[in-house]
């Protein structure tokens, strides 16, 4: 896409008057815009908003703790839920003796099956949620380099990224 957006049309979609009212999250909407923009307007508007770098910087560093909490709190919930089922099956083992009947013995092991199964989707879940957690840094950086690059006269084209 041709570098087409004019100053009251970046201002417009952020909503704001001026880039002097910029503020931290309004930065990575700013930061995304940036390869569509005129290259005289976003010079324009780092004038107006020289704090870009700190304030992207600050956003990147702030959504890299949020992310490091939000592993770290999975993390022990899913170790929770593992000791969980691994205690679960250790009382439907301990339930086994000689005495119980074919049909009985299948039960509990259907039993232990189910409760494999839901170790099983908990991890699936986990891994799904930890790419999320991935996509969603990698994306922050990407706008963020992607705008750098842009303001420094650099094309960045997203379509040939292989995925």
């Amino acid at each position: 896409m041709a570098k087409t957006l004019s100053e009251q049309q970046v201002l417009d979609t952020l909503d704001i008057p001026d880039f002097r009212h910029m503020s931290k999250d309004k930065i990575m909407s700013f930061a995304s815009l940036l390869p569509d923009m005129d290259r005289e307007v976003a010079i324009n508007a780092f004038k107006q908003f020289p704090e870009f770098a700190e304030t992207s910087v600050q956003v990147m560093s702030d959504f890299k703790d949020i992310s490091s909490k939000a592993l770290d709190q999975n993390s022990h919930s899913v170790q929770d839920f593992d000791a969980l089922c691994d205690r679960v099956i250790d009382i439907i083992e301990a339930s086994m003796n000689d005495d119980l009947t074919f049909n009985q013995r299948d039960q509990l092991i259907d039993r232990m099956m189910q409760v494999l199964d839901k170790k099983a989707e908990m991890d699936a879940s986990n891994k799904k949620f930890i790419g999320k957690i991935i996509g969603g840094v990698g994306a922050v950086v990407t706008v963020v380099v992607a705008g750098a690059v842009s303001l420094l006269g650099g094309k960045v084209d997203f379509r040939q990224i292989k995925r």
